[in-house]
């Protein structure tokens, strides 16, 4: 079963074409978690200065309604902190898979330029073989004119 070596070209760049379009899902993967950390981090500090502030002398003044609206609104930015922990997780998970998939495509190209390069050596040395055997034609084509003249 002898493959027309334009397959494995072909087959070849197919699978350096899929290896490009994993490894820009990996880096968009990779931008996405560490934007989302980012943002994690943001509000790690936002809620941390707010309980800060909570606790400062400044917050004794404060009436009911004002004291009220800001344990709300840590509250709210506790919620934030869980959405985003959980989005970190799917983005974490999201970044491997990518990077498995990245690690098949490569597997899969180093397949297909194996599978290519055999192939070439193969048609190499039928193409050696032939050039050899016109050689040898040729050699004993003028070895008989020899010998008859």
């Amino acid at each position: 079963m002898s493959a027309n070596p334009v397959c494995w070209d072909l087959l070849a760049r197919k699978a350096q074409t899929t290896v490009d379009a994993r490894q820009k899902e990996l880096v968009q993967a990779n931008q996405n978690l560490q934007q989302l950390q980012q943002s994690m981090q943001r509000m790690t500090q936002l809620y941390a200065e707010y309980g800060q502030q909570d606790r400062s002398e400044q917050s004794q003044s404060w009436d009911a309604q004002m004291r009220l609206n800001h344990r709300q609104f840590m509250a709210q930015l506790l919620k934030v902190q869980e959405r985003l922990s959980r989005e970190l997780r799917l983005a974490t998970m999201a970044v491997e898979q990518r990077a498995d998939a990245l690690m098949q495509a490569q597997l899969q190209l180093r397949k297909m330029s194996t599978l290519q390069e055999q192939q070439v050596r193969k048609l190499q040395a039928a193409q050696a073989a032939k050039d050899q055997l016109r050689m040898d034609e040729l050699a004993m084509m003028r070895f008989n004119m020899r010998t008859t003249h």
